[in-house]
């Protein structure tokens, strides 16, 4: 039996039988001059054809349009994926004579090819991001998916468009509410916009303004002060229930400026790890808030300082494995030279610092600007109450050197702008959060806690449990009870994505050609869907062109 299956197979091999989707030569030879690496592998190396068969494009090939067509909804611009080039030549192929099989198998081709290579570029975008984020200068290095073109092609090609796109959508780490909420604001754009006010006691105003986001609910009676709180909270504001200054100014940022935010974020989650694992700690910088989760609920929340804007806090991700009690502070000599140089005996040690050269305790004398900058001499500052460090620090080694500590000033925490400190992240409650780090060492309390944070000697105690270590810097965010967040651009680092993604004159902005789904519908204020029209915000974008691709997307929508 065996035998004659391989005979039957040669015989059918010799006549000329083939796998019907594999290439023909006019799709390798068109492969073969493709500018896209992993279009040209995947071809050469017996990838079968995705989006044509013997009778032309095929139904996965008008799917794939339609969704390219909506992914402005994800802050993606639809015309950087040869849309115009597809639809020509979709369009070749439905007026071609049938009779003439040359001229389709070279259209076929053309179309077949070009289809892929936007689905390489369009996984790319959605995957990993549309921008270098290292070019950016932004402080970023955490890592995402290196391999997402290569995974989205093998699904593709064994699975089908359906089990593509899935493969591509599985950002975590707040992505789809994101994207939901993009597609709300670019609604309300597209209405007219949202009402601004004109000063701080425009009571009506205010009411249409704060009505326009949900923050206020005017089926009912409620005080107008409880609909200020909420917007103040909602942007990171001291939540007073007045219109002070910089609650005017947040009220009046224009609805395009919050859409550019929100496609940012998004762009920078694409950037990040699909999921931070079930336990971790997230500093996100410009929030100025750390949360601690623990079997994907969260368990613990606080106030922090980070880096202010001469020592920005980079964006990374490690491994915390240990916790110093009652810790030394070894100065960085940039710090050092800069800010403590040159003082006296007196002054040194009424601070708790000692003046080292290695290990030996040396002269103030010898603790001049250009020592310390040199590293020949160091400052080192004792455990105690007045320590820099406060009294525990949190190491997650790292090449930024950079931790969580304790801080003695606690004052600082009341600000609201809390961009204080050198760079590293000073915690407002570390005793909790020692104690939650070192729950499964076990024979850890409150007590034992406080008494190694009151000790006199630095005490190390490595962790049973490392725990991944998440600093992130995200402006727009949808909270747990799905309201939308939005934070300053504390490092400008939101500026400068931006010129990045609207590089090419175009803003994606085409909601009206998105087709609508329910799956894209969420039940939404019907302040926010049907916003009075007004007369357009300014837009500060470095762009007010729009997409070439509307006018493509909405002929496909129209078939």
């Amino acid at each position: 039996m065996r035998h004659a299956l391989c005979l039957a197979l040669l015989v059918l091999s010799l006549a000329g039988c083939r796998n019907p989707n594999a290439p023909s030569p006019e799709v390798k030879a068109q492969a073969a001059q493709s500018e896209t690496p992993q279009v040209r592998d995947y071809y050469a190396e017996g990838g079968t054809t995705l989006w044509t068969d013997a009778q032309g494009a095929t139904a996965a090939a008008d799917a794939f349009l339609q969704r390219l067509c909506a992914s402005s909804a994800e802050g993606l611009d639809p015309s950087a994926y040869r849309l115009d080039d597809l639809a020509a030549l979709r369009d070749s192929l439905a007026a071609l004579d049938s009779t003439d099989a040359a001229s389709q198998d070279r259209l076929l081709a053309r179309f077949e090819v070009t289809a892929t290579e936007a689905f390489v570029r369009f996984a790319h975008d959605l995957g990993r991001g549309r921008v270098d984020r290292d070019a950016l200068g932004a402080s970023w290095h955490l890592q995402g998916d290196t391999l997402v073109e290569a995974r989205a092609l093998a699904a593709l090609r064994d699975h089908g468009l359906a089990a593509a796109l899935d493969s591509l959508s599985q950002h975590g780490n707040g992505y789809e509410p994101l994207r939901q909420a993009l597609l709300r604001y670019r609604r309300a754009e597209a209405a007219g916009g949202w009402p601004t006010v004109s000063t701080q006691t425009d009571t009506a105003g205010l009411r249409r303004r704060l009505a326009a986001e949900g923050d206020l609910d005017t089926m009912t009676a409620a005080p107008l002060a409880n609909g200020i709180r909420a917007f103040q909270q909602r942007h990171g504001l001291n939540a007073t229930g007045t219109v002070n200054d910089s609650t005017l100014h947040a009220l009046n940022v224009p609805l395009a400026e919050r859409i550019a935010t929100m496609e940012a974020n998004l762009e920078r989650l694409r950037w990040m790890p699909s999921s931070f694992g079930p336990t971790y700690v997230v500093v996100n910088i410009p929030d100025f808030y750390l949360q601690a989760f623990e079997n994907n609920r969260r368990v613990m929340e606080m106030a922090v300082i980070v880096g202010g804007e001469a020592n920005r806090t980079p964006a990374f991700a490690d491994t915390m494995r240990y916790l110093a009690f009652a810790p030394y502070w070894n100065v960085p000599p940039s710090i050092a030279s800069r800010e403590l140089a040159g003082r006296s005996a007196a002054s040194y040690r009424r601070r708790g610092y000692e003046v080292l050269r290695g290990n030996t305790v040396v002269s103030a004398s010898l603790a001049t600007r250009a020592n310390l900058a040199s590293g020949r001499i160091r400052l080192r500052q004792k455990p105690g109450p007045t320590n820099s460090l406060g009294q525990v620090k949190f190491m997650f080694p790292n090449a930024h050197n950079i931790y969580l500590h304790d801080t003695p000033a606690d004052q600082l925490f009341a600000r609201q702008n809390r961009a204080l400190s050198h760079g590293c992240i000073r915690l407002s409650r570390p005793a909790d959060l020692a104690l939650w780090a070192l729950g499964p060492n076990g024979g850890w309390d409150s007590t034992r806690v406080d008494s190694a944070m009151n000790g006199s000697r630095e005490l190390r105690v490595n962790l049973t449990r490392t725990i991944p270590v998440f600093l992130v810097y995200q402006t727009a965010w949808v909270d747990e009870a799905g309201r939308v967040q939005f934070r300053d651009d504390l490092y400008g680092h939101d500026r400068r994505l931006l010129a990045a993604l609207y590089a090419n004159g175009s803003r994606p902005t085409a909601a009206q050609a998105v087709p609508t789904t329910a799956a894209d519908s969420p039940v939404v204020p019907d302040s926010l869907a049907e916003a009075p029209p007004l007369a357009a915000a300014p837009d500060t974008l470095p762009t007010t062109r729009r997409s070439s691709a509307v006018p493509v997307c909405q002929r496909l929508s129209a078939r």
